[in-house]
């Protein structure tokens, strides 16, 4: 389950997570929250936790502040925050361009 998309902004579903990771949670009760299978849980956190949008604290889960930006920045138009950096996706390389939604 796709996280973040190419140009940057984190998608619908990962909202949802980050959502549910406010506060500290085990996977499998953010499975619940969220009325997601477990497998597209774990596998969407591997990415979150990639781009340190969340953290893990034994054996639960937890938004980083990066991860409350992020949901911040997808909310709120770009042409409103144009300085805002954008998210690069797990594997891009920093010499690939990013692109902006206006």
């Amino acid at each position: 389950m796709p996280c973040i998309n190419p140009n940057g902004q984190i998608t619908d579903s990962a909202r949802k997570l980050l959502s549910a990771m406010e506060r500290p949670a085990p996977l499998p009760k953010v499975a619940a929250d969220t009325g997601l299978p477990l497998y597209r849980i774990r596998s969407a956190v591997r990415e979150l936790a990639q781009a340190g949008l969340v953290s893990k604290s034994g054996d639960a889960w937890q938004i980083t502040a990066e991860g409350h930006a992020a949901m911040a920045r997808s909310l709120t138009p770009a042409w409103r925050h144009p300085e805002a950096p954008t998210l690069r996706p797990p594997g891009l390389s920093p010499a690939a361009p990013q692109r902006r939604l206006l």
